[in-house]
C-alpha cells in the first residue's frame, strides 16, 4: 500500500478465514522472514497446516 509520507509502497498481509471474515492485518511485513512469520501467525490463529 502506498504511503505518501514514506514515498514508496509498503507491504501488508491480510489473513482471511474460510468464512470470509478478516482475522488479522499485518502491516509490519519483513520480507526476509515473511514466510516464517506467516506460518507462525496462521498457527496462532488456529489455521490447520496443509499436508
Amino acid at each position: 500500500m502506498y504511503n505518501a509520507e514514506r514515498k514508496f509502497a509498503g507491504r501488508t498481509t491480510f489473513y482471511i478465514g474460510k468464512d470470509g471474515k478478516l482475522l488479522h492485518i499485518d502491516t509490519a511485513v519483513k520480507t526476509g522472514s515473511h514466510g516464517a512469520d506467516v506460518a507462525a501467525k496462521l498457527k496462532e490463529l488456529g489455521v490447520a497446516e496443509k499436508k
